[in-house]
């Protein structure tokens, strides 16, 4: 028993507080939303009565070198209420440059919309963040905010990988993102010495309130790809989920901070640790009970768990297995790679936008990844 409780103690301090049961589902819906050859990644739903909107970014495939081939495209699709899909997918931001990482948010009835893309006014490796204020069907940009723009005398700036969430304290967006110097006389390894997650909040006007560093030089290496929440309603709390490298460099481990009303740091916990890592974390609340997601990297796999109200996190459950024995069951027999979730609320049931890696040949330069929706009802 000694031993046991030592061993416990140890891997709390080694991955963070865990609660004792991983979060059950039944699977209660699912559905195939883009597919075929291609580069498919990052999906993001905006979710309603009346349906789903799902966008993601593409690429036509793979080039010489067997990697994506330009151009990105930020693409859109509906679903109704059913999950039958509505019409073909279709560019949603058909622009000259390249865009990715889309992020939606719904607050009442109103709907945005973030990315990062390139500008090409700059130096090899700047990328800004853009936010859109959509048309209730979603269809349409009605106001559009550029929410970066590198400063004078500095380098070529990478903003990338924006989330959003609702504020409840400001009644705006709070858009959370990566940032980041490009250095490009550098090896590829060294050409951001330093990335930090930065947060800037604006109200439903448009009007920035709010710009601040939500991790900084103590936190030395790349800290990247954030999600964040505010939760529990009663007695919100600003939730960061994101990865960094700043244990070892080259290689992400999950971490979760947690921040008080004025986004002041109450505390900072490494959640998951591995020789290969993790990717893209995702945080929804659903009937008020808290998920994350994250992409495991030994196991291909998406894992999804619950943070409890006194924010330990529990076990995680495996996408792949929650898949077996539905009519995606190949997707969890044949060995796809799992990946790019992206948690949404639809309903009180907790959806999980994700993407299916089935194919991805650099030397013959063919790649099929698919979009797929799957929902799941909490126990």
């Amino acid at each position: 028993m000694r031993t046991f409780a030592l061993l416990c103690l140890f891997l709390y301090h080694l991955s963070g507080p865990l609660t004792a049961q991983a979060p059950a589902f039944d699977v209660a819906r699912l559905a195939w939303v883009a597919w075929g050859s291609g580069v498919r990644d990052n999906p993001a739903v905006l979710a309603g009565d009346s349906g789903v909107t799902v966008f993601w970014e593409e690429s036509p495939g793979l080039d010489q070198r067997g990697a994506p081939a330009p151009p990105y495209r930020i693409m859109r699709r509906s679903l109704d209420s059913r999950w039958v899909r509505i019409g073909a997918p279709a560019p949603f931001v058909a622009s000259w440059g390249n865009q990715w990482g889309a992020a939606a948010l719904s607050i009442g009835g109103r709907r945005f919309l973030a990315y990062y893309f390139a500008d090409r006014s700059m130096r090899t490796g700047d990328r800004d963040i853009e936010l859109r204020e959509l048309d209730p069907l979603a269809e349409r940009t009605i106001a559009r905010t550029r929410i970066t723009r590198d400063p004078e005398h500095v380098g070529p700036t990478n903003d990338a990988s924006p989330a959003l969430a609702a504020d409840p304290m400001g009644a705006g967006v709070l858009v959370a993102y990566s940032s980041g110097v490009y250095h490009p006389a550098a090896t590829a390894a060294n050409a951001y010495r330093d990335k930090d997650i930065m947060l800037r909040a604006f109200d439903l006007t448009g009007r920035e309130v709010e710009s601040q560093a939500l991790t900084d030089g103590h936190e030395r290496g790349h800290e990247m790809t954030p999600a964040i929440a505010v939760w529990p309603a009663a007695a919100p709390l600003r939730i960061l989920a994101y990865v960094s490298d700043s244990a070892a460099p080259g290689r992400y481990d999950l971490y979760l901070g947690v921040f008080g009303d004025r986004w002041q740091r109450q505390s900072s916990t490494r959640l998951q640790r591995g020789e290969s890592g993790v990717a893209k974390p995702s945080l929804a609340v659903v009937a008020g009970r808290l998920f994350l997601s994250w992409h495991d990297n030994a196991s291909q796999d998406v894992m999804i768990a619950e943070i409890s109200r006194d924010l330990r996190v529990s076990p995680a459950r495996s996408l792949r297995t929650l898949l077996k024995g539905t009519e995606l069951d190949s997707l969890a027999t044949s060995g796809a790679v799992l990946s790019g979730a992206g948690l949404f609320d639809l309903r009180n049931q907790l959806g999980v936008a994700f993407v299916a890696t089935r194919q991805w040949d650099q030397v013959h330069r063919q790649a099929r990844q698919d979009i797929l929706l799957v929902l799941l009802q909490p126990r």
